[in-house]
This record gives structure tokens, C-alpha cells and sequence, in this order.
């Protein structure tokens, strides 16, 4: 017979799965799950090594975003402080 032994999610017991052409059945619950096959040594390589690169642009991203939002900022109370020069002195420049 094609069984195995494995501990079942739903009946949270160790119970025999009876393994059919594409999925596993818990004999006690009668729970289901598909099988499937894991994925090609090459292509989880190639997903991590791209997840890194894209992680690693995300964090630039948001560090050039917080640059440029700080940079807007230090533009914007300069000229507070040029506006409040020129009222200060009552526009004698």
C-alpha cells in the first residue's frame, strides 16, 4: 500500500496518509492536500538571487526617496528663513 506517517494539520494527530496520483488523504480525518513536485535546484537559485537584487533596489529606492523628501524640506525653510530675512528688514536690501 502506499502509505506514509505524518502528522495531520486538521486532526493534529500522527496518522497514515494514503498517498493517490496527486494528492495524500489522513486516513483518521480525512484530510486533503495536493502534491506537487519542489522546484529545479537552478530556478530556487535563480528566485532567491532575483529577491535579493529586488530587495536591494527597494532599499535604495527608499533611502534616495528620504534623500530627495529631506532635500524639499531643507529648500522649503530656507526659504522661510530668506522670506522672513526680507520681512524682518522691511525690504530695505
Amino acid at each position: 500500500m502506499n502509505e506514509s506517517q505524518a502528522y495531520c494539520p486538521r486532526c493534529k494527530k500522527v496518522a497514515a496518509f494514503v498517498k493517490t496520483a496527486k494528492t495524500s488523504k489522513c486516513q483518521v480525518c480525512g484530510f486533503e492536500y495536493q502534491l506537487s513536485e519542489p522546484p529545479r535546484l537552478n530556478e530556487a537559485a535563480h528566485s532567491t538571487a532575483g529577491a535579493i537584487g529586488s530587495l536591494v533596489i527597494k532599499i535604495f529606492g527608499g533611502i534616495l526617496i528620504g534623500i530627495l523628501a529631506l532635500a524639499g524640506i531643507v529648500a522649503l525653510l530656507a526659504g522661510i528663513a530668506f522670506v522672513g530675512c526680507i520681512v524682518a528688514s522691511k525690504g530695505k536690501f
